[in-house]
């Protein structure tokens, strides 16, 4: 299903006026959630609220931003729907990058808690093993061509040019045995290749 369609299909079964995102490396307590809600409740315009990760003092209850780790995000359930979380476009990658992108040029506002901390233990959940890392090197390239593709820095002759890059490099790194770069390369050429078949699909009856 991916990412954005999960994520999606989750928030529209929810049925409760607020709903929390979180990942599973995502270390928060209920007090930080509280003051989450505190805050998104305080400004109409407010569309994301997340935690803080570092426990530097600030004054004020709150500081808008442009830019939201949305591994961990409170919002109203009803207003988020409407809006749209997830481009489902996006399979994993740059789904965040699109609403963020979305978000700012909307007259909604983003804002971190500066009561609300959280602790994301990113290294933990990850398993480096080199298919994991194929499969997201593939959906990494995937989601970039679809985000330039989406905002009109789409060329044709860049996806060309990546493709002869990525098969020759593909190659090169098989024959000298280097699992790493072969992994990373291929991932990318097949990203590549599906980012053609979702190009053409938007062209065909």
């Amino acid at each position: 299903m991916g990412l954005s369609k999960g994520i999606n299909l989750l928030i529209k079964k929810t049925k409760t006026k607020y709903c929390l995102i979180s990942e599973p490396d995502i270390l928060i307590k209920e007090k930080s959630i509280i003051n989450l809600k505190k805050i998104i409740k305080s400004k109409k315009s407010f569309l994301l609220v997340g935690p803080k990760y570092n426990k530097k003092k600030v004054k004020g209850n709150y500081e808008l931003t442009k830019k939201i780790d949305s591994s961990c995000v409170l919002f109203e359930t009803k207003k988020l729907v409407k809006f749209k979380f997830y481009d489902e476009d996006f399979f994993f990658f740059w789904a965040d990058v699109d609403l963020v992108k979305r978000i700012n040029t909307s007259h909604f506002k983003m804002a971190v808690a500066n009561a609300s901390f959280a602790k994301h233990y990113m290294s933990s959940s990850s398993k480096k093993k080199m298919y994991v890392n194929f499969l997201r090197d593939k959906s990494y390239k995937y989601g970039e061509l679809v985000f330039d593709y989406k905002y009109g820095n789409f060329r044709v002759l860049k996806i060309i040019r990546q493709l002869i890059q990525c098969l020759v490099r593909t190659l090169f790194y098989a024959i000298i045995l280097n699992k790493n770069n072969f992994s990373k390369n291929a991932g990318y050429l097949i990203g590549t290749f599906e980012f053609l078949f979702f190009f053409l699909k938007k062209f065909l009856p």
